[in-house]
């Protein structure tokens, strides 16, 4: 299934907290040269005399700069945030003993390589649980006579019962 988030914030107080600092660090960058150019000439080699209509352009290209800068930095903090979220959510699934979780990222988004981890993981416990509980069934089918054994397999099954285990693909986590 394919993977496409909607919304480009998902995490507001990280995504404007980088875009922030990538913003001000740029402004700050670009101010700190203009000044430089204009108090000190010979150490950038560029001599610049601001004039209203300069100090206008300068204004302008800073406000296109912060809202290109704020758009990108939105954009690529995207590729973290967004997977960092599925994640949450697959591993919240899996603390329910919902062990049907599949994690799908997007072809360009950051911890894939973790997303394929948890998955085969997860894959892998909900094989070993079915097997267990195979083995309680046969164990129950063989032992109808004891009371104890019985009462044991009772105790394996509704420990078995807490988790999710049918339709292996079924629910994705986006």
């Amino acid at each position: 299934m394919e993977n496409n988030r909607k919304n480009i914030v998902i995490n507001a107080e990280y995504q404007f907290r980088l875009a922030k600092l990538l913003v001000s660090l740029i402004i700050l960058t670009i101010n700190l040269l203009l000044i430089a150019s204009v108090l000190a000439p010979q150490l950038i080699g560029v001599d610049i005399d601001i004039t209203q209509k300069g100090a206008i352009v300068i204004a302008i290209t800073e406000i296109v700069l912060f809202v290109s800068v704020w758009f990108i930095s939105l954009r690529l903090s995207h590729r973290v945030v967004g997977p960092v979220y599925a994640l949450s959510l697959a591993l919240e699934k899996i603390e329910r003993g919902d062990l049907t979780a599949h994690l799908v990222l997007r072809e360009k988004d950051e911890f894939k390589e973790v997303a394929e981890t948890i998955n085969r993981a997860i894959s892998a416990t909900r094989d070993r649980l079915l097997c267990i509980q195979q083995k309680v069934g046969a164990v129950r089918a063989c032992s109808a006579d004891s009371p104890e054994i019985q009462s044991a397999i009772t105790d394996l099954q509704d420990i078995l019962k807490e988790f999710t285990l049918a339709g292996s693909n079924e629910d994705e986590v986006k």
